[in-house]
């Protein structure tokens, strides 16, 4: 197959544009708090427990103004329904966890820029009738049910109240909005079709309307209520909408959801007849809210595309995305009618177009829309266009799901910030972000300053003391990735260097000293130039004064800022230090806007200009360049670069994307859509705008050139259409990375720092704009599909994100003498079953290699596979998805997800003492017994089925320690194992060595493993050979079933990757081929095993059952008619006679999503 370049096939946009948003920025997530008093109050869940909300606090000018947000998930209608409603997150507290929030709810002011300081409130779902049911009945057991959705509304309502929704205010008014929406169909139960497909309401939903809908005199205290009604529903609105809208005296702003159109129309397999219905659908419609039109103060944003729920979603609710009706995203027609910016806010969109033939890509701006119902297709496609490797960086933001999460750092602020005057714009205290190096990098020092535009007149730098960038007091924890990731594989010259990112929050890249008065009389501390040199100071004093290495690096404002302090930062070294600097992004040009088609302004000098003379910046300006120019030329990175001493390497886009957008051809700097198609999607751009962006270039370059006989520095000034690259994995080392003279930007940078290459000053050419990160390699469009459904599985299920259960440390560890490497308490993670599920158990091992050396377990010990200080919650997925569609077997049992510390899969027992005098703890076998001990006393002793699994280590763990796990439990209860990806090889590699052999026996002797060997095997062979799988299974005696990969990509690696390009090319697939032959021979013995079963695919994967896309999705491999999470439940409940599954020579399988590389 051809591989693809330029635009990716409709399909490709489609899927991956809709998913954009899901892995395009973290979100916040907001802890759960439970209503106090609830039982006094009767305000109580279907089962009893008390009721729900998470509140996030408005802050700035949002601090009195609130926003409510009622949490939707259908309704229960009969005894049998709710009974099992009960035993849910949708009729139970217990259930409940923290959630994000997303679209109308985010706090990101890009995306939501009217609320996003608002007191934003979630309040969850818990009594099946919209809030509004008030009484009891009995349940099958005799328990009994609680319908009191009415008494819950109330009770939060005047909890929330109390916290200070009493005194909401926006503007002047009285005000609070109240947003309601639900997430299923309220027709799924209640409503059934006849031949006409006419609606028959049930009991329920008419108490339903009447007692919510109609209840308006809950709100009547406030005369001036806003109210948000979301998704009226087809049966609702078709019966009582009229009724309803015409009662209702409020201002309210309506949407339609089209997405029940499909299930109440089922008439699929006539075209003609379907489109017909669709129409008959949004004409009553229509009709229905035609009284709407004439009232005053009330809004309507009707629009044709095929979706449910616009507002929580980002994606929908303001993004490149969103529907678009009057020229307005979803947020802004909202934002538009709360804040009466416009006239009137009613908008209904023209009728769906082309019903038959909707894959045309009719010219409007849904980013989804029906199909042709006979097609069978998917029924969702793009409005429009965009580019390709835009696409792919949102694409591989979640691509590498199976690697270690970025470390979360949590904030330090400044000691005596307040006594040195460093402090922020609104006079908190400046902060910044710590990890400490170990092992090699102990001694060296990375300092990354964080960016964020500037601020240049007092009402940009007001507005600004409200957000993070101008004031600690919203600062939170930062994940470190890119450049600061303490992953080798990604950052294999800096992981383990100390690291400190240092927060921005003066508006003048750290280089301000003055102050201003606020207009509410308050001060403006303009202290960039303070922050900096006292955190320095402080880091000096906490190791940075001895450092042997040490780096100045940050981003964007950051970038500027780096070149704005390097001679100082080199300064504070001895000579034999290597101090050097690498600003990224942080070349700005002063441009002028010529075109016909631009304002002719010079926009970066304006701010710069403003920057300069309101907060003072002429300190940390060259005395030479002052001597001959003005300050606010001074300031722009061209003219700083004259007079830097300390080497430096500049990585920049020659054509940045921020730079284009806001300050080349900002909105409104020209006429028409035309540089607006263009900057957001470059392949849009004509030859004209073309030759503006390549202006922009040679500018660009020309202000660099001076670099090129500078001795010591470097050059990597790649094409892509982007802006900051060294604070991002995917563009700082992965697939995606820009690539010039063969090297990525963390390849670039490193032989760089560490003089690897006698120079390193490549700029890219000109020829054909890259977008971002697109790389010079040609991806196939295979590879793409690989991509595409490892994304689907991290993002496209966002109603059933993965629970984050925390972590449980061992009692009394150290009095057991169950430690991890480093001494600290080993932990676990417990999710409670429940229902059925109750008294069943699922024991998962995690995994992580092993440590066979002094050295390498004292590295380990400073990570989180060897101390527990450095562990977080984890997320559940795969088999430990507590998700009834994904996990239909195991989603309600017992869950607990060991942490694995030891380096040793669970099983020595031993210490040696570590270089530096510490003592290395090798207790594997005691954190074992320990935490399976604990968890006995927990409820694990009265388990009536149970099941011992683990991935990789932890699949070898499981293999160890089977026998002990099923001898624990009485013969009657079904205790079985499930090793995953723990069938390691005794095999050479191409070099003739037995890379496997030398780890094990490594492991075995340092920490001593031998107890949990088998005693035959031990009395004829060697104990490192009775280590391996292939000794093991043949002392199980538990029911056992194991899953691999013949073509493990872990163990593949030495053949693929140790020995270079030629030994792929030398080799080919005869090597894996003989590996897999190896592994069908050592598995060879379970085929006579009763009771025991096989799951050998052949897919180029390392891992299946802890991943939501290979346990059980589309992409699940599947052997024998059976995915992963069919086959294991068919072995365990004994569905099947047998489930022996060994599958055929790659390629043979076309369900496998991962493929041997080529």
């Amino acid at each position: 197959m051809a591989a693809t370049s330029g635009k990716l096939r409709p399909p490709f946009r489609l899927l991956l544009l809709l998913l954009a948003a899901a892995v395009a920025r973290s979100v916040d997530g907001v802890e759960l708090t439970l209503l106090t008093g609830a039982r006094e109050k009767g305000a109580v869940c279907l089962d009893g427990s008390p009721p729900g909300y998470h509140l996030q606090r408005g802050f700035g000018s949002g601090e009195h103004s609130w926003f409510i947000h009622l949490q939707g998930g259908a309704w229960c209608n009969t005894i049998e329904d709710c009974s099992k409603r009960k035993m849910s997150a949708y009729g139970s507290s217990k259930f409940m966890r923290a959630v994000e929030f997303n679209g109308i709810l985010s706090n990101d002011q890009q995306l939501n820029s009217d609320f996003y300081n608002w007191n934003r409130v979630f309040i969850r779902y818990c009594d099946g009738a919209s809030f509004s049911g008030d009484g009891e009945a009995q349940d099958q057991d005799g328990s009994t049910l609680h319908f009191r959705g009415l008494r819950i509304w109330e009770a939060v309502i005047n909890e929330l109240m109390g916290k200070g929704l009493a005194t909401a205010k926006q503007v002047t008014r009285q005000s609070f909005m109240i947003h309601w929406h639900s997430d299923q169909e309220p027709c799924q139960r209640v409503i059934r079709l006849d031949k006409n497909h006419s609606c028959f309401i049930g009991t329920l939903i008419k108490n339903h309307v009447n007692e919510f809908h109609f209840s308006s005199t809950h709100f009547r205290p406030y005369s001036q209520v806003a109210l948000l009604v979301v998704w009226l529903h087809y049966c609702t609105a078709m019966i009582f909408m009229q009724d309803f809208l015409r009662r209702f005296q409020l201002n309210a702003f309506l949407m339609l959801d089209f997405s029940l159109i499909l299930r109440i129309y089922p008439g699929r397999g006539t075209c003609g007849l379907y489109s017909m219905e669709l129409f008959i659908f949004r004409n009553k419609f229509v009709d229905d809210i035609e009284v709407v039109k004439d009232k005053k103060d009330w809004g309507l944003f009707i629009d044709s595309c095929f979706t449910h729920c616009q507002t929580p979603f980002d994606i929908s609710w303001n993004s490149q995305a969103s529907p678009v009706l009057g020229n307005k995203t979803v947020a802004e027609a909202i934002g538009d009618w709360y804040f009466e910016r416009s006239y009137e806010v009613k908008e209904i969109d023209c009728e769906y177009p082309e019903i038959d033939h909707p894959v045309h890509h009719p010219p409007r701006t849904c980013s989804v829309h029906t199909r042709a119902a006979a097609t069978g297709e998917m029924p969702i496609l793009p409005r429009r266009r965009y580019a390709e490797p835009l696409l792919l960086l949102l694409l591989a933001a979640v691509a590498r799901s199976t690697a270690a999460a970025p470390d979360v750092v949590e904030l330090i602020l400044l000691t005596g910030a307040q006594e040195k005057g460093a402090v922020c714009l609104d006079g908190s205290p400046p902060g910044y972000h710590l990890q400490r190096g170990f092992g090699s990098g102990e001694h060296s020092w990375l300092i990354y300053l964080e960016g964020g535009a500037w601020c240049d007149t007092i009402e940009s730098c007001s507005n600004r003391k409200t957000t993070e960038l101008g004031s600690s007091k919203l600062m939170e924890a930062q994940e470190f990735e890119g450049i600061l990731s303490n992953n080798q594989t990604v950052n294999s010259d800096f992981y383990n260097w100390n690291k400190v990112f240092i927060r921005y929050c003066d508006g003048a890249s750290f280089s301000g000293n003055a102050e201003a008065q606020d207009q509410d009389g308050s001060t403006l501390h303009f202290r960039g130039l303070r922050i900096w040199q006292a955190v320095l100071d402080e880091l000096m004093e906490k190791g940075l004064a001895s450092a042997k290495q040490a780096l100045l690096s940050g981003c964007s404002a950051g970038g500027l800022a780096t070149l704005l302090h390097c001679n100082d930062f080199h300064a504070r070294f001895p000579k034999e230090v290597s101090a050097k600097c690498l600003p990224d992004a942080g070349i700005f040009l002063d441009i002028l806007c010529s075109s016909e088609d631009l304002s002719g302004k010079r926009l970066m000098w304006s701010v710069f200009n403003g920057t300069v003379q309101l907060q003072n910046v002429s300190e940390v300006l060259p005395k030479d360049c002052l001597a001959k120019k003005d300050r606010t030329e001074c300031f722009l990175a061209t003219e700083l670069v004259k007079s830097i001493t300390a080497p430096t390497l500049i990585v920049n886009s020659a054509y940045d994307s921020w730079q284009i957008r806001d300050t080349l051809a900002p909105v409104g700097s020209y006429p028409g859509q035309s540089w607006l198609n263009c900057t957001n999607d470059i392949g849009n751009c004509n030859s004209t705008q073309m030759e503006v962006l390549n202006g922009f270039r040679k500018k660009f370059v020309d202000g660099v050139k001076v670099v090129k006989d500078k001795k010591d520095w470097g050059l990597f000034i790649d094409s892509c259409f982007m802006h900051c690259q060294t604070k991002y994995s995917i563009s700082w080392s992965s697939q995606f990375s820009p690539v010039l003279g063969n090297m990525t930007i963390a390849k670039a940078v490193g032989d760089w720092y560490f003089e690897r290459s006698k120079t390193v000053k490549e700029i890219d050419c000109d020829s054909k704009l890259r977008s971002p990160v697109l790389p010079r390699r040609r991806l196939a469009e295979p590879f793409l599909l690989l991509l595409l459904l490892l994304l689907l599985a991290a993002v496209a299920r966002p109603t059933a994100a993965a629970d984050v259960v925390e972590l449980t440390l061992l009692a009394g560890a150290q009095e057991k003498g169950a430690v991890c490497l480093d001494g600290s308490p080993p932990g676990y993670h417990l999710q409670r079953g429940f229902g059925s599920g109750e008294h069943s158990w699922l024991v998962f091992l995690e995994g992580g290699a092993w440590c066979n050396s002094i050295e390498s377990c004292s590295r380990r010990k400073m990570g989180v596979y060897g101390s527990s200080k450095f562990m977080k919650a984890a997320e559940f997925n795969g088999i430990l998805s507590n998700d009834q569609q994904l996990n239909s077997d195991f989603y309600n049992w017992n869950k607990v997800a060991i942490r694995y510390c030891d380096g040793a899969s669970f099983s020595g027992d031993a210490e040696a003492q570590d270089k530096d005098g510490s003592t290395l703890h090798f207790r594997g076998l005691r954190i074992w017994e320990a935490v399976v001990d604990e968890l006995m006393g927990k409820g694990l002793a009265t388990a009536k089925q149970a099941i011992l699994s683990g991935c990789s280590a932890g699949g070898l763990a499981a293999l160890l320690h089977c026998n002990d796990f099923h001898a624990r439990f009485p013969k009657e209860v079904s205790a079985k194992c499930l090793p995953d990806a723990g069938f390691f090889l005794d095999v050479e590699d191409l070099s003739g060595e037995r890379h496997m052999w030398s780890v094990f026996n490594g492991t075995v002797h340092l920490q001593n493993v031998r107890e949990v060997l088998s005693k035959d095997c031990l009395t004829k062979k060697d104990p490192t050979e009775c280590f391996f799988p292939a000794e093991l299974v043949k002392s199980i005696t538990a029911p056992t079933l194991i899953l691999n990969s013949a073509y493990d990509s872990w163990q593949m690696d030495p053949f693929l990757d140790s020995h270079g390009p030629v030994a792929k090319l030398t080799f080919g697939i005869a090597v894996p081929h003989k590996s897999k032959n190896k592994f069908v021979d050592d598995v060879e013995i379970v085929k006579d095993k009763k009771d025991w079963g096989l799951f050998i695919d052949s897919c180029f994967t390392h891992c299946q059952t802890p991943f939501n896309i290979s346990w059980s999705s589309q992409a699940s491999p599947v052997l024998g008619s059976k995915t992963v999470a069919e086959a294991v439940g068919d072995w365990y409940f004994e569905r099947s006679y047998e489930v022996k599954e060994i599958d055929c020579e790659y390629p043979c399988n076309p369900t496998c999503s991962s493929q041997l590389p080529t």
